[in-house]
């Protein structure tokens, strides 16, 4: 990489705009800059390329959820916040039971007792959300026709409502929260199970959509 008088130069590979360091789409032609097509530097007075680099974007959130697709119909859904994207990433039954059956040898090797395999059951989706913090974009939106990536300029809503109780006479049950994501041509629906009583995930929602938020 060439450095001259205390800066830098990108430009996109597509269509050659310049674009600043820290953008991941062009926002002439709309290509990512990250990704596929490779963070290209190029010295500024010579006006040749001088070294490719490619980075690895950071993971800021990720919410298991299930992701609404009819009436009836759901499907486990990771929902990945990046700061110029997020992705939504199903799982597919056979994915299911694969994570599922190498969850079930782990148990058996570590000799987990009958509470902590109800434990760990318990928790086992959320925790398996922690998977995708390790994987580029392009890792954790293949391998299923569903996922979908949802570029940050296309958001126009985050709706987050945490899950709660009702109380019944005697009876309390647990209520499950809900979270929209509205773009300029879809909404996507999904409910979850986070209480959230610490308000981490409304900070880090703040953090990364906090223009389009809307927390209840």
């Amino acid at each position: 990489m060439i450095v001259m008088n205390g800066g830098r130069s990108m430009f996109c590979s597509k269509c050659g705009n310049q674009i600043s360091e820290n953008v991941k789409f062009c926002s002439k032609c709309g290509c990512k800059v990250n990704g596929s097509v490779s963070n290209i530097y190029t010295d500024t007075v010579s006006n040749t390329v001088t070294n490719t680099v490619q980075y690895q974007i950071p993971v800021r959130l990720v919410l298991c959820t299930n992701r609404k697709l009819g009436m009836v119909k759901q499907s486990l859904c990771y929902v990945i916040f990046y700061d110029d994207r997020i992705i939504l990433t199903h799982m597919s039954n056979a994915k299911m039971k694969e994570i599922g059956k190498e969850f079930a040898k782990r148990q058996k090797e570590e000799k987990t007792g009958f509470i902590g395999r109800l434990v760990e059951g318990a928790n086992f989706y959320n925790d398996y959300a922690e998977t995708f913090k390790d994987k580029s974009p392009e890792e954790n939106i293949a391998g299923n026709p569903l996922n979908v990536e949802i570029p940050m300029n296309q958001i126009n809503k985050v709706m987050f409502k945490c899950a709660g109780y009702i109380h019944r006479e005697d009876e309390v049950r647990n209520m499950p929260g809900d979270m929209h994501i509205v773009t300029t041509s879809e909404k996507y629906k999904f409910t979850h199970k986070y209480y959230d009583n610490d308000k981490s995930i409304k900070e880090e929602l703040n953090a990364i959509v906090g223009r389009v938020l809307k927390y209840k």
